[in-house]
């Protein structure tokens, strides 16, 4: 392996250029007196490249062996960030394979890992890869993937599943990149960057067959509705043990309209779910994979189901689910009582629930609204389950409560909060916010790529920050000073007694800036699959994410259109203002408005998924 270097400017020693790649080859022999006549079952590993002037969310590739050999683990080309990574394996090429991950394996269940940046290899934790065989004269397809655009690899010539790399025992092929997670646009061809670790066989040990050895197969399934009739991005709903000890193992849902891959992720937490819709730290994450639908009113297993977290709930206690897509695809019913059991059998009583019109955790609620699907489970105790679950389905009444829901918390406190995708970050984020009432901002949430002490500096002006994004003129600053951050898609907010009260007046527009002295602020591209870029608005406050943009150094630098901040704003419904506190005025949410800052009003509730791009070197 060679690794960069430092470029020297003068002969024999001068100014120092680093990461430099030096330009060249070594010719050498290798020394086999030692070797065995078969060299079995000794670590080998091959190296592919550290080019990487391209990246993405994931890289497919496949290894060609020439040899029997197990496939031990992987080294990898990841940025200095924190992020999900998931790997999978099939049998044959990746090539053609599209977005179907029905003939996939999970082998590295989804993991946190941290990154080590840009032309270092990352390294996967120990004994973590389910170890894969792969017979002599045989191909086998990897797909591995993250939930940030942090993967590096780079740019192909030949054309996916053309040999790239190859020694005595294996050949790399060049592969295909992958432009979200787990799946998305498909850039090809693209060649993994890394290192791939492997052992020489002699034959397959039975140890290395892949099975779903991390849950017990369900014994019991308690199913409420396929009936639908209504639907968008998630559905929040609780469950009540009402016997025993239940585990619940995976679920089946109603997702429409037709037959296609999706998103699925499902996020769990104990006791009730009101007064957490939008806060994801206080929920775990128990399930993100990519499902072949069956369509509306039919029954939709996860794929694959290896992945599901099993989730423990105790004799007598609630436990809350969240099921979300990326796209207003899940299918569910309209309710009559929020909180009350609509379908029970003798283990389980799932209660009315709430519909969330965006992903994940942002959107309009709605509500009462009923889970569609089967929830999978196992029991510990003596009393014998109901085969026959009763139901209290309600009829096709006509609810209208569906209007946007304030979030409040303690002190009088509400939140508005946008997603935490953070496909995209850099140094800082400029928005625009709209009172559309009196507020007060009392302080804001974050999205960061580190749980490491970070400095955050905050400002804010009047008016839109057009025109001032290069310079600190009209500018005050609000916050400054140290925050510990608490790392991708959890919240990191700034401490309110250190946080000057930010004062808003009905109808007017005000800027805000966040910047941090490392390039560690996340956002979201906005790009999406019908064109348009989502606003978040509750009763008082709109946030116009049509307006942001990234900044690409400390304190101001370039500017990149369309990045959508993520954050939150925790604000109280009042402010002292001399003006006018009437509300600016209301426009029917049917109504297209070209300035949303000139007419401000209720926004549709459609918020769209997006198509993210790859991410080229800075």
């Amino acid at each position: 392996v060679i690794y960069h270097g430092h470029a020297i400017s003068k002969v024999p020693f001068g100014r120092s250029f680093q990461p430099r790649i030096w330009n060249g080859g070594l010719e050498y022999v290798i020394d086999t007196s030692g070797d065995s006549d078969s060299n079995l079952n000794s670590e080998e590993e091959i190296f592919v490249t550290l080019g990487g002037r391209t990246g993405s969310y994931g890289i497919q590739f496949d290894i060609h062996a020439k040899r029997n050999i197990v496939i031990t683990n992987f080294d990898l080309h990841i940025l200095e960030a924190q992020l999900d990574l998931v790997i999978f394996t099939k049998v044959g090429t990746h090539v053609g394979s599209g977005d179907n991950y029905n003939d996939w394996i999970n082998i590295f269940p989804l993991t946190k890992i941290q990154g080590r940046g840009k032309m270092h290899l990352t390294y996967l934790p120990p004994d973590t890869l389910d170890p894969v065989f792969i017979a002599a004269g045989t191909t086998q397809a990897f797909s591995i993937s993250g939930n940030t655009a942090d993967i590096r690899y780079s740019k192909g010539q030949s054309g996916a599943g053309s040999m790239f790399v190859e020694n005595d025992d294996v050949s790399i092929t060049e592969g295909t990149g992958i432009g979200g997670f787990p799946h998305g646009r498909r850039f090809s061809p693209r060649v993994f960057n890394g290192i791939v670790h492997y052992e020489a066989v002699d034959e397959s040990p039975i140890l290395l067959e892949i099975q779903n050895t991390n849950s017990p197969l369900p014994q019991y399934e308690l199913e409420t509705t396929f009936k639908g009739g209504t639907g968008s991005f998630g559905n929040m709903f609780s469950l009540n043990a009402t016997s025993k000890n239940v585990t619940i193992l995976g679920m089946k849902l109603n997702i429409g309209d037709k037959p296609q891959a999706s998103l699925v992720e499902i996020y769990t937490k104990e006791g009730p779910f009101e007064g957490f819709e939008y806060d994801i730290q206080n929920w775990n994450r128990v399930y993100i994979g990519i499902v072949e639908t069956s369509g509306e009113g039919k029954s939709t297993p996860l794929i694959p189901s290896n992945i599901f977290t099993p989730v423990h709930i105790g004799t007598g206690a609630i436990q809350s689910f969240y099921v979300t897509l990326n796209k207003p695809d899940l299918r569910y019913s309209r309710g009559h009582d929020a909180g009350v059991s609509f379908a029970s059998n003798g283990d389980l009583s799932i209660l009315e629930g709430i519909g969330i019109g965006g992903y994940p955790f942002i959107g309009r609620i709605f509500s009462p609204r009923l889970f569609n699907g089967i929830l999978q489970y196992n029991t510990s105790g003596n009393v014998s389950p109901t085969l026959n679950p009763t139901s209290s389905i309600p009829t096709d009444a006509p609810v209208t409560t569906d209007a946007p829901s304030l979030h409040p918390t303690g002190d009088n406190i509400i939140e508005l909060s946008t997603d935490f995708k953070g496909d995209n970050g850099n140094y800082g984020n400029m928005i625009n916010v709209l009172a559309i009432r009196d507020a007060s901002i009392q302080t804001i949430s974050i999205h960061v790529s580190t749980t490491d002490e970070i400095d955050v500096v905050v400002y804010k002006k009047e008016g839109s920050f057009r025109g001032g994004e290069q310079s600190a003129m009209n500018w005050e600053k609000v916050f400054d000073s140290k925050v510990s951050g608490n790392g991708f898609m959890k919240r990191t907010t700034l401490p309110t007694n250190e946080f000057n009260v930010i004062e808003m007046c009905a109808g007017r527009n005000y800027s805000l800036y966040i910047t941090l002295k490392q390039r560690l602020i996340r956002y979201t591209t906005t790009v999406s699959d019908i064109g348009s870029i989502v606003n978040i608005y509750d009763q008082n406050i709109l946030i116009n994410q049509e307006q942001s943009v990234g900044v690409g150094l400390y304190p101001f630098g370039p500017i990149f259109e369309n990045r959508m901040w993520n954050g939150i704003l925790h604000y109280k419904n009042f402010a002292s203002c001399t003006t006018s506190t009437n509300p600016a005025p209301m426009i029917n949410s049917s109504t297209s408005l070209s300035n949303p800052l000139s007419s401000p009003s209720f926004f549709p509730s459609y918020f769209p998924s997006e198509i993210p791009s790859e991410i080229p070197s800075f």
